[in-house]
């Protein structure tokens, strides 16, 4: 079974794939497998680079999953748990068994984003702000498509938890 565990950019996506990983879980954090995502321009689909110290426009440029590679991911892996989120997300999801949504509330997002050290990805304010009305469209959009919501403001533990009795 092919499971995708998703929400935008401060809905634990990176530490609940940790946490499945140390409970041996076959587990993929999206943004690691070589040339499945990156940034393209929206038009031409031409690899662009992108500031985090400045506002990104989204509407020219995406953040986007690169169909050959999740299909040849998906193909090799007959149990997988991929972790991730792609502004072209939704037309995979047939691809997979089950979408879990993780969801959070917009205060929390927000703090997630601003205190964490990965990588600066949507901190300044304006990024944040649309990173929060994008998690409120992908969970509208992701219920209406049959994902399952859950709450990602539990221990990462628990909450992995939950997603292995998804798989079962």
């Amino acid at each position: 079974m092919n499971l995708l565990v998703t929400g935008r950019s401060g809905c634990g996506k990176t530490t609940v794939c940790k946490a499945l990983t140390a409970m041996k879980m076959p587990t993929l954090d999206a943004d690691r497998v070589k040339g499945l995502v990156g940034w393209v321009d929206r038009m031409t689909l031409d690899p662009v680079e992108v500031d985090y110290s400045q506002p990104i426009d989204t509407s020219k440029v995406g953040w986007f999953w690169v169909e050959t590679v999740l299909q040849k991911l998906l193909t090799q892996n007959d149990d997988l748990i991929l972790c991730g989120s792609a502004h072209n997300q939704l037309g995979y999801y047939p691809l997979f068994d089950k979408v879990i949504l993780l969801d959070v509330s917009a205060q929390e997002q927000t703090r997630r984003i601003q205190t964490r050290t990965e990588h600066d990805y949507a901190k300044i304010s304006a990024m944040s702000e649309r990173v929060v009305r994008e998690q409120a469209q992908l969970l509208a959009s992701s219920r209406g498509l049959g994902a399952i919501i859950m709450n990602a403001e539990r221990p990462p533990r628990e909450i992995a938890i939950d997603i292995v009795r998804h798989l079962r």
